[in-house]
């Protein structure tokens, strides 16, 4: 059975097995390459992360209005992911954007702040790269969090780290261009 909404539930349709099937449950899935990963079949919250150097696009699903609520967590694990940037978000040709906020900070420790910066509209990825002072971070310690907000739109409060240097993201952390362009 699909996932049940709270409205669904009330009434005469709260049922045990209404209950548990409107139950979210985060599966966790480790990256064992650094090659591209779709992660478009996801249908329930998950955790995905690498310890790898990925250096591959990362496509997430679109929005609908049945995966709404929906939560993927993408975390840089023990090593840091490529210095060549690469997109992480929708795929180009689909209709899903996000909003949100990058953050970025100094894994080096010698950057005396953390900076952000507003995620640009109609942006479907941001773009990655450990090293890139002016981009959404990519070291180990990076977490990216997407929250499904309704069809065509997902929330991303990206928490990058860059190997060195100052931060200082600019709008071209996150693009208007998504994965497989």
């Amino acid at each position: 059975m699909a996932r049940k909404t709270l409205a669904y539930l009330k009434g005469a349709n709260r049922d045990f097995n209404n209950v548990l099937d409107s139950y979210r449950i985060a599966n966790i899935t480790e990256q064992s390459g650094t090659a591209a990963e779709d992660l478009t079949a996801t249908t329930n919250d998950l955790i995905w992360f690498a310890n790898t150097a990925q250096a591959g696009e990362i496509t997430l699903p679109q929005a609908t209005a049945d995966n709404a609520g929906m939560v993927i967590k993408i975390i840089v694990g023990t090593t840091a992911w490529s210095t060549t940037a690469f997109h992480l978000g929708f795929d180009n040709a689909g209709s899903t954007v996000m909003c949100g906020q990058v953050w970025i900070g100094t894994s080096d420790g010698t950057a005396s702040d953390t900076r952000s910066f507003v995620i640009t509209a109609g942006a479907k990825s941001i773009e990655i790269d450990s090293a890139d002072v002016t981009l959404a971070g990519g070291d180990h310690g990076s977490m990216y969090t997407f929250t499904y907000l309704e069809k065509n739109l997902v929330h991303c409060m990206a928490n990058g780290m860059i190997t060195t240097g100052d931060a200082a993201p600019v709008a071209a952390a996150s693009t208007t261009t998504g994965t497989n362009a």
